[in-house]
């Protein structure tokens, strides 16, 4: 695993040891927001499960659910 801190203060990160700067990690604009809607629809999913399967719900606090569903929203409004 590779870290790298350019002069922009931005953080890269690959497993890929032959990468030597940012440029190797570049993705388009586009693949970045398709990552973010994913996420989001991950994330308002695991809500959702964990405030309605009794299995979640009995150990987890529904705030967590909603947090997670809250947070999932805002990453799918992201335009794919």
């Amino acid at each position: 695993m590779i870290t790298i801190l350019n002069n922009s203060h931005q953080v890269c990160s690959c497993s890929d040891t032959h990468a030597t700067s940012c440029d190797d990690f570049a993705v388009s604009t586009s693949e970045r927001n398709l990552v973010t809607h994913q996420t989001g629809s991950l994330l308002v999913t695991l809500g959702k499960m964990f405030i309605t399967l009794p299995a979640f719900n009995n150990h987890i606090d529904n705030s967590t659910g909603e947090l997670l569903i809250n947070i999932g929203r805002k990453l799918k409004k992201t335009k794919v």
